[in-house]
This record gives C-alpha cells, sequence and structure tokens, in this order.
C-alpha cells in the first residue's frame, strides 16, 4: 500500500514569534516541532556575550533531513514579553533566523501554548502574548486522499512540494479543527527545495481516525 502524499498551497499564513530581549529585542520563532531551543551563531557573535558556549557532539537533523551544523550550547538568562526564563540554547547555523524555541523551553517552563489566541500561559497563569506575522513561507496542508490514522500512534506524511513555490523554508502549523479530533501536527519549519517535505502526526486517542482531504 502506497503512503498517500499531502498538497501543499502557497498562501500568506501566519508563523508565531515571541518577543524576546536577549541583550537586544528580537523576534524569534516558537517551533513546537523542535525538540531543542536555538540561537543562530550570526546571532550569538552579533551579541557579544560574555557568556561563552562550550563545544558538544549533537547532530540536529533538519525537517528536510539534511544536518544542521552545530557549534555549541549555552545556557542564557532572557525575557519574553518581560518574563524571565533561563534556558539551554544549542548554538547553530541557521539561515536568515535569530533563533528557534523549541518544545523544550515549554516542557522546562511548564508553559502551554495556545496556538489559535497567540498566548503562552505559565503555571501562575502570567499570560506571554506572541506575535503573529505573515510570511509566504507558511503552507496550508491538504490531504490528496483520505488518510487512516490508527489509535495512539504516529504516522508520517509526504508532502510534496508544487514546482510553482517561490520559498524553499516554509512553516507548517497544526489546524485547529485536527486538535479537537485529537490529532496532534507540530509545528515544522522545513525546506522543500528538493519538492519533498516529510511531517508527522500523532493520534493521541484510542480510536482510529480518518483523515479527509
Amino acid at each position: 500500500m502506497t503512503r498517500p502524499t499531502i498538497k501543499i498551497n502557497e498562501i500568506k499564513q501566519c508563523g508565531l514569534f515571541a518577543k524576546v530581549f536577549l541583550e537586544i529585542r528580537n523576534l524569534i520563532l516558537v517551533d513546537t516541532g523542535s525538540a531543542v531551543t536555538c540561537i543562530s551563531k550570526f546571532f550569538y557573535d552579533k551579541l557579544k556575550l560574555k557568556i561563552k558556549y562550550e563545544p558538544i557532539s549533537t547532530t540536529l537533523v533538519a525537517a528536510s533531513g539534511g544536518n544542521l551544523k552545530v557549534d555549541g550550547k549555552v545556557k542564557l538568562p532572557f525575557k519574553i514579553d518581560g518574563v524571565s526564563f533561563e534556558h539551554d540554547f544549542v548554538v547553530v547555523e541557521l539561515d536568515n533566523m535569530s533563533g528557534i524555541l523549541g518544545i523544550d523551553l515549554l516542557k522546562t517552563s511548564e508553559a502551554q501554548l495556545n496556538i489559535s489566541k497567540a498566548l503562552v500561559i505559565m503555571p501562575d497563569e502570567t499570560v506571554i502574548n506572541l506575535k503573529k506575522i505573515q510570511s509566504n513561507s507558511c503552507a496550508l496542508i491538504r490531504l490528496k486522499e483520505r488518510m487512516l490514522v490508527p489509535a495512539n500512534t504516529e504516522t508520517a506524511f509526504k508532502i510534496t512540494v508544487p514546482k510553482n513555490m517561490r520559498e524553499n523554508n516554509m512553516l507548517i502549523e497544526p489546524n485547529a479543527h485536527l486538535a479537537k479530533q485529537g490529532i496532534l501536527i507540530f509545528n515544522a519549519l522545513v525546506n522543500a527545495k528538493d519538492n519533498k517535505v516529510v511531517i508527522s502526526a500523532l493520534n493521541c486517542t484510542d480510536r482510529d481516525i480518518t483523515l479527509k482531504n
């Protein structure tokens, strides 16, 4: 049985960015598809921080399947919308991005992300406002045919990107309707220069769910 592909339509969609103060103010992408929080080597050097990063032997794999060059890891204090944090950043080569706030930051801070309202809710109920920014790099994903996701499993989806799409880098975001069904698709920053990308969907329920096109 062949695995169905997913079609991406290029549209102007919103990505979620946090207003981060790390020596200077900057907007950093909130990407729940990233297991770790990253800072770009270019942005790190620009800040001229006294805190030096330590070399690590970790390998990071981008959503496109390619390896990212990792320079080290550093623990940094910073603020998001006035709320103080201290967290480990992986120093990595990122094109045209200052950094990525990954799912690890949400876990360690025990914060909840409300994607539809663009909010981060802290354990003490402090609310952090995120910023939605329009970008042609975001995409609307549609199934070309029905897809069965078995109960309590993670299923990989192959995305075929139309050749007429202008952007190589795309931000894939979940649909609120899927979350209500019990299907989780994490935010993912992907590179589709080869016109094919694989993402995953997690069925968190005890029943099989059929995704419709």
